[in-house]
Protein backbone atom coordinates (compact mmCIF):
# COMPACT_ATOMS: atom_id res chain seq x y z
CA UNK A 1 0.00 0.00 0.00
CA UNK A 2 2.83 1.94 0.85
CA UNK A 3 5.12 1.41 -1.98
CA UNK A 4 1.59 2.13 -4.33
CA UNK A 5 0.99 5.93 -3.01
CA UNK A 6 4.77 6.32 -2.95
CA UNK A 7 4.64 5.87 -6.75
CA UNK A 8 1.10 7.54 -6.95
CA UNK A 9 2.77 10.44 -5.84
CA UNK A 10 5.70 10.27 -8.20
CA UNK A 11 3.52 10.34 -10.74
CA UNK A 12 1.70 13.49 -9.49
CA UNK A 13 4.90 15.23 -8.86
CA UNK A 14 5.59 14.28 -12.57
CA UNK A 15 2.79 15.52 -14.01
CA UNK A 16 2.99 18.73 -11.50
CA UNK A 17 6.45 19.06 -13.38
CA UNK A 18 5.30 18.81 -17.00
CA UNK A 19 2.17 20.75 -16.89
CA UNK A 20 3.32 23.63 -14.55
CA UNK A 21 7.11 23.86 -15.12
CA UNK A 22 6.40 23.35 -19.32
CA UNK A 23 4.37 27.09 -19.49
CA UNK A 24 1.65 25.34 -20.59
CA UNK A 25 -0.54 27.57 -22.68
CA UNK A 26 -3.72 26.62 -21.63
CA UNK A 27 -2.77 27.50 -18.09
CA UNK A 28 -4.10 31.27 -18.20
CA UNK A 29 -7.29 30.23 -19.16
CA UNK A 30 -7.45 27.14 -16.25
CA UNK A 31 -6.57 29.66 -13.81
CA UNK A 32 -9.18 32.01 -15.31
CA UNK A 33 -12.02 29.74 -14.86
CA UNK A 34 -10.61 28.66 -11.45
CA UNK A 35 -11.35 31.75 -10.30
CA UNK A 36 -14.50 32.63 -12.49
CA UNK A 37 -16.05 29.51 -11.45
CA UNK A 38 -15.32 30.18 -7.59
CA UNK A 39 -16.68 33.52 -7.13
CA UNK A 40 -19.96 32.94 -9.28
CA UNK A 41 -20.23 29.81 -7.05
CA UNK A 42 -19.82 31.92 -4.27
CA UNK A 43 -22.71 34.70 -5.56
CA UNK A 44 -24.68 31.82 -6.34
CA UNK A 45 -24.54 30.90 -2.78
CA UNK A 46 -24.91 33.72 -1.71
CA UNK A 47 -27.87 34.74 -3.83
CA UNK A 48 -29.62 31.82 -2.53
CA UNK A 49 -29.49 32.92 1.08
CA UNK A 50 -29.40 37.08 0.59
CA UNK A 51 -31.47 39.07 -1.65
CA UNK A 52 -29.62 41.68 -4.23
CA UNK A 53 -31.14 44.63 -1.79
CA UNK A 54 -29.18 43.09 1.26
CA UNK A 55 -26.01 42.70 -0.66
CA UNK A 56 -26.27 46.22 -2.07
CA UNK A 57 -27.39 47.57 1.65
CA UNK A 58 -24.19 45.97 3.98
CA UNK A 59 -21.60 46.77 5.04
CA UNK A 60 -22.71 50.78 4.76
CA UNK A 61 -20.01 51.80 2.10
CA UNK A 62 -22.06 49.80 -0.29
CA UNK A 63 -25.74 51.75 -0.17
CA UNK A 64 -23.30 55.23 -0.31
CA UNK A 65 -21.28 54.06 -3.21
CA UNK A 66 -24.57 52.84 -5.33
CA UNK A 67 -25.82 56.02 -4.50
CA UNK A 68 -23.29 57.74 -6.07
CA UNK A 69 -23.51 55.87 -9.17
CA UNK A 70 -26.82 56.57 -9.54
CA UNK A 71 -26.18 60.80 -9.40
CA UNK A 72 -23.54 59.79 -11.75
CA UNK A 73 -26.17 58.23 -13.89
CA UNK A 74 -28.77 61.09 -13.62
CA UNK A 75 -25.52 64.15 -13.94
CA UNK A 76 -26.73 64.85 -10.12
CA UNK A 77 -24.24 65.69 -7.89
CA UNK A 78 -26.41 65.67 -4.53
CA UNK A 79 -24.55 63.56 -2.53
CA UNK A 80 -21.38 65.90 -2.64
CA UNK A 81 -19.98 64.87 0.70
CA UNK A 82 -20.01 61.33 -0.42
CA UNK A 83 -18.17 61.75 -3.48
CA UNK A 84 -15.78 63.92 -1.51
CA UNK A 85 -15.34 60.86 1.28
CA UNK A 86 -14.94 58.13 -1.42
CA UNK A 87 -13.58 59.36 -4.74
CA UNK A 88 -15.46 59.08 -7.97
CA UNK A 89 -13.91 55.78 -9.23
CA UNK A 90 -16.05 52.88 -8.23
CA UNK A 91 -18.86 55.01 -8.73
CA UNK A 92 -17.87 55.97 -11.99
CA UNK A 93 -17.52 51.78 -12.90
CA UNK A 94 -20.71 50.72 -11.36
CA UNK A 95 -22.34 53.72 -13.12
CA UNK A 96 -20.94 52.16 -16.13
CA UNK A 97 -22.39 49.20 -16.36
CA UNK A 98 -25.47 50.59 -14.86
CA UNK A 99 -25.87 52.87 -18.15
CA UNK A 100 -24.89 49.29 -20.24
CA UNK A 101 -27.35 46.94 -18.03
CA UNK A 102 -30.38 48.78 -17.25
CA UNK A 103 -29.67 49.14 -13.74
CA UNK A 104 -28.69 45.56 -12.82
CA UNK A 105 -27.15 44.73 -9.78
CA UNK A 106 -26.32 41.32 -10.75
CA UNK A 107 -24.70 42.30 -13.73
CA UNK A 108 -22.44 44.78 -12.22
CA UNK A 109 -21.10 41.68 -9.94
CA UNK A 110 -20.75 39.44 -12.42
CA UNK A 111 -18.46 42.00 -14.22
CA UNK A 112 -16.52 42.85 -11.02
CA UNK A 113 -16.50 38.93 -10.97
CA UNK A 114 -14.48 39.20 -14.14
CA UNK A 115 -12.42 41.81 -12.87
CA UNK A 116 -10.89 39.70 -9.40
CA UNK A 117 -10.52 37.14 -11.89
CA UNK A 118 -8.52 39.17 -14.38
CA UNK A 119 -6.34 40.11 -11.61
CA UNK A 120 -5.63 36.27 -10.37
CA UNK A 121 -4.32 35.67 -14.24
CA UNK A 122 -2.38 38.90 -14.08
CA UNK A 123 -0.98 37.81 -10.44
CA UNK A 124 0.48 34.43 -12.54
CA UNK A 125 1.93 36.61 -15.16
CA UNK A 126 3.60 39.16 -12.83
CA UNK A 127 5.05 36.42 -11.06
CA UNK A 128 6.37 34.36 -14.31
CA UNK A 129 7.43 37.94 -15.41
CA UNK A 130 9.49 38.35 -12.10
CA UNK A 131 10.76 34.76 -11.18
CA UNK A 132 10.40 32.76 -14.11
CA UNK A 133 9.28 29.79 -12.53
CA UNK A 134 5.87 28.61 -13.54
CA UNK A 135 5.23 26.42 -10.78
CA UNK A 136 5.37 29.83 -8.38
CA UNK A 137 3.71 31.75 -10.78
CA UNK A 138 0.58 29.19 -10.77
CA UNK A 139 0.28 28.87 -6.90
CA UNK A 140 0.37 32.19 -6.41
CA UNK A 141 -2.71 32.51 -8.96
CA UNK A 142 -4.26 29.68 -7.37
CA UNK A 143 -3.66 31.30 -3.78
CA UNK A 144 -5.47 34.84 -5.35
CA UNK A 145 -8.28 32.78 -7.15
CA UNK A 146 -9.18 30.57 -3.33
CA UNK A 147 -8.66 33.56 -0.88
CA UNK A 148 -11.73 34.12 1.00
CA UNK A 149 -11.09 37.57 1.00
CA UNK A 150 -11.14 37.88 -2.93
CA UNK A 151 -13.89 36.03 -3.13
CA UNK A 152 -16.68 37.59 -0.69
CA UNK A 153 -15.21 41.03 -1.81
CA UNK A 154 -15.49 40.35 -4.94
CA UNK A 155 -19.39 39.77 -4.57
CA UNK A 156 -19.63 43.04 -2.39
CA UNK A 157 -20.43 46.68 -3.64
CA UNK A 158 -16.90 48.10 -2.42
CA UNK A 159 -14.34 49.56 -3.90
CA UNK A 160 -11.74 47.04 -3.10
CA UNK A 161 -12.04 44.31 -6.40
CA UNK A 162 -11.65 46.72 -8.85
CA UNK A 163 -8.92 48.98 -6.62
CA UNK A 164 -6.84 45.28 -6.90
CA UNK A 165 -7.49 44.69 -10.42
CA UNK A 166 -6.31 48.33 -11.37
CA UNK A 167 -3.40 47.81 -8.81
CA UNK A 168 -2.71 44.40 -10.76
CA UNK A 169 -2.60 45.80 -14.43
CA UNK A 170 -0.60 49.23 -13.31
CA UNK A 171 2.43 46.52 -11.89
CA UNK A 172 2.17 44.16 -15.17
CA UNK A 173 2.19 47.03 -17.11
CA UNK A 174 5.47 48.33 -15.07
CA UNK A 175 6.96 45.46 -15.47
CA UNK A 176 6.65 45.33 -19.36
CA UNK A 177 7.44 49.01 -19.40
CA UNK A 178 11.14 47.81 -17.89
CA UNK A 179 11.72 45.60 -20.49
CA UNK A 180 9.99 47.57 -23.30
CA UNK A 181 8.67 50.64 -23.31
CA UNK A 182 6.01 52.14 -25.31
CA UNK A 183 4.02 55.51 -25.33
CA UNK A 184 0.88 53.93 -25.45
CA UNK A 185 1.86 51.49 -22.76
CA UNK A 186 3.18 54.35 -20.33
CA UNK A 187 0.11 56.24 -20.77
CA UNK A 188 -2.39 53.86 -19.81
CA UNK A 189 -0.20 53.13 -16.71
CA UNK A 190 -0.49 56.44 -15.70
CA UNK A 191 -4.06 56.89 -16.39
CA UNK A 192 -4.59 53.38 -14.52
CA UNK A 193 -2.70 54.68 -11.37
CA UNK A 194 -4.55 57.68 -11.65
CA UNK A 195 -7.72 55.59 -11.40
CA UNK A 196 -6.73 53.43 -8.41
CA UNK A 197 -6.27 56.20 -6.53
CA UNK A 198 -9.63 57.89 -6.93
CA UNK A 199 -11.31 54.01 -6.54
CA UNK A 200 -9.31 53.94 -3.30
CA UNK A 201 -6.93 56.68 -1.72
CA UNK A 202 -4.28 54.29 -0.28
CA UNK A 203 -3.25 54.37 -4.12
CA UNK A 204 -2.17 58.26 -4.33
CA UNK A 205 1.25 57.49 -3.52
CA UNK A 206 1.74 54.43 -6.05
CA UNK A 207 3.76 56.67 -8.33
CA UNK A 208 5.92 57.80 -6.33
CA UNK A 209 6.27 53.87 -5.32
CA UNK A 210 6.97 52.82 -8.46
CA UNK A 211 9.32 55.45 -9.30
CA UNK A 212 11.59 54.46 -6.11
CA UNK A 213 10.72 50.91 -7.53
CA UNK A 214 12.55 52.00 -10.76
CA UNK A 215 15.71 53.81 -9.06
CA UNK A 216 16.28 50.59 -6.99
CA UNK A 217 16.16 48.52 -9.58
CA UNK A 218 19.79 46.88 -10.99
CA UNK A 219 20.05 48.10 -14.21
CA UNK A 220 20.75 44.30 -15.40
CA UNK A 221 16.88 44.34 -15.64
CA UNK A 222 16.17 47.56 -18.08
CA UNK A 223 16.15 46.18 -21.87
CA UNK A 224 17.77 49.53 -22.31
CA UNK A 225 20.03 51.44 -20.17
CA UNK A 226 18.91 52.14 -16.60
CA UNK A 227 18.91 56.21 -17.05
CA UNK A 228 16.44 55.70 -19.91
CA UNK A 229 14.51 53.52 -18.04
CA UNK A 230 14.47 55.40 -14.94
CA UNK A 231 13.08 58.70 -17.05
CA UNK A 232 10.50 57.08 -19.03
CA UNK A 233 9.24 55.43 -15.39
CA UNK A 234 9.30 58.99 -14.14
CA UNK A 235 7.78 60.72 -16.62
CA UNK A 236 5.14 58.61 -16.74
CA UNK A 237 4.65 58.88 -12.94
CA UNK A 238 4.94 62.42 -12.70
CA UNK A 239 1.83 62.33 -15.63
CA UNK A 240 0.02 60.20 -13.17
CA UNK A 241 0.70 62.27 -9.96
CA UNK A 242 -0.25 65.20 -11.77
CA UNK A 243 -4.22 63.43 -12.95
CA UNK A 244 -4.19 62.79 -9.28
CA UNK A 245 -4.05 66.42 -8.79
CA UNK A 246 -6.57 67.24 -10.65
CA UNK A 247 -9.29 65.53 -8.74
CA UNK A 248 -7.50 67.20 -5.43
CA UNK A 249 -7.27 70.65 -6.92
CA UNK A 250 -11.38 69.87 -7.38
CA UNK A 251 -11.81 69.36 -3.72
CA UNK A 252 -9.53 72.10 -2.56
CA UNK A 253 -11.78 74.20 -5.16
CA UNK A 254 -14.97 72.91 -3.30
CA UNK A 255 -14.21 71.77 0.01
CA UNK A 256 -10.88 73.83 0.76
CA UNK A 257 -9.02 70.46 1.29
CA UNK A 258 -6.65 69.53 -1.16
CA UNK A 259 -6.90 65.33 -0.83
CA UNK A 260 -8.07 62.63 -3.25
CA UNK A 261 -10.56 61.68 -0.07
CA UNK A 262 -11.56 62.83 2.69
CA UNK A 263 -11.06 59.56 4.76
CA UNK A 264 -7.66 60.09 5.12
CA UNK A 265 -7.44 62.39 7.91
CA UNK A 266 -10.74 61.76 9.12
CA UNK A 267 -9.99 58.12 9.49
CA UNK A 268 -6.79 58.38 11.17
CA UNK A 269 -8.86 60.54 13.88
CA UNK A 270 -11.68 58.17 14.07
CA UNK A 271 -9.11 54.92 14.75
CA UNK A 272 -5.81 55.64 15.25
CA UNK A 273 -6.45 58.58 17.37
CA UNK A 274 -9.55 57.07 19.45
CA UNK A 275 -7.10 53.95 20.00
CA UNK A 276 -4.06 56.00 21.23
CA UNK A 277 -6.29 58.41 23.25
CA UNK A 278 -8.23 54.53 24.90
CA UNK A 279 -4.50 53.25 25.35
CA UNK A 280 -3.64 56.30 27.51
CA UNK A 281 -6.90 55.77 29.73
CA UNK A 282 -7.51 53.59 32.42
CA UNK A 283 -11.14 53.10 31.86
CA UNK A 284 -12.27 54.09 28.46
CA UNK A 285 -12.55 52.25 24.69
CA UNK A 286 -11.79 53.15 21.74
CA UNK A 287 -15.57 53.71 21.00
CA UNK A 288 -15.50 55.56 23.85
CA UNK A 289 -13.38 57.70 22.12
CA UNK A 290 -15.33 58.14 18.94
CA UNK A 291 -17.97 59.26 20.42
CA UNK A 292 -16.42 61.77 22.89
CA UNK A 293 -14.53 63.08 19.92
CA UNK A 294 -17.50 63.57 18.13
CA UNK A 295 -18.92 65.77 21.02
CA UNK A 296 -16.09 67.78 21.06
CA UNK A 297 -16.33 68.14 17.13
CA UNK A 298 -19.57 69.20 17.05
CA UNK A 299 -20.09 71.29 20.00
CA UNK A 300 -22.21 68.37 21.68
CA UNK A 301 -24.05 68.42 18.24
CA UNK A 302 -24.80 72.27 17.79
CA UNK A 303 -22.22 72.48 15.04
CA UNK A 304 -22.66 71.06 11.26
CA UNK A 305 -18.61 71.36 10.24
CA UNK A 306 -17.78 71.60 6.82
CA UNK A 307 -15.18 68.90 5.41
CA UNK A 308 -12.59 71.39 6.30
CA UNK A 309 -13.32 71.99 9.71
CA UNK A 310 -13.67 68.22 10.24
CA UNK A 311 -10.04 67.91 8.59
CA UNK A 312 -8.83 70.12 11.08
CA UNK A 313 -10.02 69.24 13.99
CA UNK A 314 -8.92 65.24 13.17
CA UNK A 315 -5.57 66.68 12.74
CA UNK A 316 -5.04 68.68 15.23
CA UNK A 317 -6.66 66.05 17.61
CA UNK A 318 -3.68 63.72 16.03
CA UNK A 319 -0.82 65.97 16.46
CA UNK A 320 -1.95 66.42 20.57
CA UNK A 321 -2.23 62.84 21.22
CA UNK A 322 1.45 62.83 19.50
CA UNK A 323 2.75 65.35 21.31
CA UNK A 324 1.15 63.84 24.39
CA UNK A 325 3.27 60.45 24.33
CA UNK A 326 5.51 60.19 20.88
CA UNK A 327 6.31 56.39 22.03
CA UNK A 328 2.89 54.84 22.80
CA UNK A 329 1.19 56.40 19.86
CA UNK A 330 3.81 54.84 17.49
CA UNK A 331 3.04 51.38 19.69
CA UNK A 332 -0.62 51.81 19.14
CA UNK A 333 0.31 52.52 15.03
CA UNK A 334 2.18 49.14 15.03
CA UNK A 335 -0.05 47.47 16.93
CA UNK A 336 -2.83 48.27 14.31
CA UNK A 337 -0.64 47.21 11.56
CA UNK A 338 -0.03 43.60 12.90
CA UNK A 339 -3.61 44.05 13.49
CA UNK A 340 -4.81 44.11 10.22
CA UNK A 341 -2.11 41.81 8.78
CA UNK A 342 -3.46 39.39 10.91
CA UNK A 343 -7.00 40.16 10.57
CA UNK A 344 -9.68 37.73 9.12
CA UNK A 345 -12.80 38.60 6.87
CA UNK A 346 -15.86 40.36 8.69
CA UNK A 347 -17.76 40.47 5.62
CA UNK A 348 -19.16 37.04 5.13
CA UNK A 349 -21.61 37.30 8.03
CA UNK A 350 -23.32 39.81 5.40
CA UNK A 351 -22.88 37.47 2.49
CA UNK A 352 -23.33 34.03 3.60
CA UNK A 353 -25.45 34.04 6.72
CA UNK A 354 -27.20 30.83 6.71
CA UNK A 355 -23.24 29.31 7.10
CA UNK A 356 -22.30 32.35 9.81
CA UNK A 357 -22.50 29.83 12.90
CA UNK A 358 -20.27 27.58 10.69
CA UNK A 359 -18.04 30.12 9.47
CA UNK A 360 -17.65 32.12 12.36
CA UNK A 361 -16.42 29.08 14.33
CA UNK A 362 -13.83 28.18 11.29
CA UNK A 363 -12.72 32.01 11.88
CA UNK A 364 -12.72 31.30 15.61
CA UNK A 365 -10.38 28.18 15.65
CA UNK A 366 -8.21 29.55 12.66
CA UNK A 367 -7.06 32.44 15.74
CA UNK A 368 -7.08 29.68 18.32
CA UNK A 369 -4.54 27.84 16.14
CA UNK A 370 -2.51 31.38 15.06
CA UNK A 371 -2.83 30.81 11.38
CA UNK A 372 -2.95 34.15 10.01
CA UNK A 373 0.54 34.11 12.24
CA UNK A 374 1.96 30.98 10.40
CA UNK A 375 0.83 32.54 7.26
CA UNK A 376 2.64 35.64 8.00
CA UNK A 377 5.91 33.93 8.71
CA UNK A 378 5.36 31.89 5.58
CA UNK A 379 4.92 35.46 3.69
CA UNK A 380 8.71 36.61 5.26
CA UNK A 381 10.30 33.89 4.62
CA UNK A 382 9.24 33.72 0.85
CA UNK A 383 10.83 37.45 0.88
CA UNK A 384 14.24 36.41 2.39
CA UNK A 385 14.42 33.57 -0.07
CA UNK A 386 13.97 36.16 -2.57
CA UNK A 387 16.91 38.10 -1.27
CA UNK A 388 19.02 34.77 -0.59
CA UNK A 389 18.61 33.93 -4.35
CA UNK A 390 19.86 37.67 -5.21
CA UNK A 391 16.19 38.30 -7.55
CA UNK A 392 16.94 41.54 -6.82
CA UNK A 393 14.50 42.88 -9.08
CA UNK A 394 11.69 40.92 -7.43
CA UNK A 395 12.45 41.86 -4.40
CA UNK A 396 12.44 44.65 -4.55
CA UNK A 397 9.07 45.39 -6.09
CA UNK A 398 7.01 43.05 -3.89
CA UNK A 399 8.54 44.07 -0.99
CA UNK A 400 8.10 47.45 -1.55
CA UNK A 401 4.37 46.46 -2.34
CA UNK A 402 3.93 44.38 0.71
CA UNK A 403 5.50 47.71 2.75
CA UNK A 404 3.22 50.35 1.10
CA UNK A 405 -0.02 48.54 1.79
CA UNK A 406 1.42 48.04 5.43
CA UNK A 407 2.11 51.23 6.46
CA UNK A 408 -1.04 53.59 5.90
CA UNK A 409 -3.14 50.14 7.17
CA UNK A 410 -1.73 51.57 10.87
CA UNK A 411 -4.38 54.18 10.29
CA UNK A 412 -7.51 52.38 10.56
CA UNK A 413 -8.81 49.03 11.76
CA UNK A 414 -12.67 47.38 12.42
CA UNK A 415 -12.83 46.40 8.58
CA UNK A 416 -11.55 43.12 9.14
CA UNK A 417 -8.99 41.81 5.78
CA UNK A 418 -9.93 44.03 3.22
CA UNK A 419 -7.69 46.66 4.63
CA UNK A 420 -4.36 44.58 3.79
CA UNK A 421 -6.31 42.74 0.71
CA UNK A 422 -4.11 44.80 -1.36
CA UNK A 423 -0.53 43.08 -0.15
CA UNK A 424 -1.59 40.14 -1.65
CA UNK A 425 -0.45 40.54 -4.47
CA UNK A 426 2.58 40.46 -2.88
CA UNK A 427 2.02 38.04 -0.28
CA UNK A 428 0.69 35.37 -2.39
CA UNK A 429 3.91 35.22 -4.58
CA UNK A 430 6.13 34.58 -1.01
CA UNK A 431 3.57 31.98 -0.33
CA UNK A 432 4.36 30.29 -3.30
CA UNK A 433 8.06 30.68 -2.75
CA UNK A 434 8.05 28.64 0.47
CA UNK A 435 5.29 26.27 -0.77
CA UNK A 436 7.88 25.55 -4.28
CA UNK A 437 10.57 25.06 -2.10
CA UNK A 438 8.96 22.84 0.04
CA UNK A 439 7.39 20.70 -2.61
CA UNK A 440 10.79 20.59 -4.16
CA UNK A 441 12.11 19.21 -1.00
CA UNK A 442 8.92 16.72 -0.46
CA UNK A 443 9.51 14.99 -4.01
CA UNK A 444 13.27 14.58 -3.97
CA UNK A 445 13.05 12.83 -0.48
CA UNK A 446 9.92 10.77 -2.12
CA UNK A 447 12.45 9.77 -5.21
CA UNK A 448 15.03 8.55 -2.93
Amino acid sequence: MRELGVLLFKRLCKRVNTRFMSGDGHIVLVIFLIAFGLRFGMLMATLDQAPLADIAAHPSDSPEYIQLAEDFARFDLTHENILYMVGFGYALFLTSVFLLSGHSLLFALIVQILLGSLATVLIYKITLRLLKRPFVAVVAALINATSFTSMILSISFLSDTAFFFLLALSVHLFLESLKKPKLGRLLLMAALIALAAVTRSVGQFLPLLFAIVALLTPARYFSESKTRGVAYIGVTMALALMLISVWALRNYSVHNTFTVAGTGIEAAGKYLGARVAANISDSLTTADYQAIFNREMTDNGRLTLTPRQRHDWYFNKLTELFRADPILFGKTYLSIIGYNILAYDDNYHYRLPDYRPQLGWCINLCRKLGINVIFFFITMSGLAILIYRKQVDAGILLGALYLYFAIPSGFTFWQGSRIFYPAQLAGAVFIAIVLELFWSGLAQRIRR
